[in-house]
């Protein structure tokens, strides 16, 4: 059996709308549900996260290391990127 504590916690009043809101519909049971959800998407956020940089960015850290001459300045990067994207825009439009 879990054993409760109560939190005195100052939220905003929007924020105690969205929570009440979220109860009212019928989505949650209760405050405390809703809130449990938010925390465990967090969790959840936290997790693919953390993922996301052990399976693709720490090895292309690594790979530009290795070879930093295949890598993009910063500078050229918004060209290369806004180039791409017309190019695969016009394709769509023929």
């Amino acid at each position: 059996m879990s054993e409760n504590a109560a939190v005195a916690l100052p939220l905003s009043k929007q924020t105690v709308e969205r929570i009440d809101a979220a109860v009212r519909t019928g989505r949650f049971d209760s405050r405390e549900a809703a809130i449990l959800e938010g925390l465990d998407a967090l969790s959840q956020r936290d997790e693919d996260l953390e993922q996301w940089l052990h399976r693709d960015v720490i090895p292309t850290i690594e790979e530009m290391r290795k070879a930093p001459e295949s890598s993009v300045h910063s500078g050229n990067a918004r060209q290369l990127l806004h180039g791409h994207l017309s190019e695969q825009l016009s394709r769509r439009s023929e």
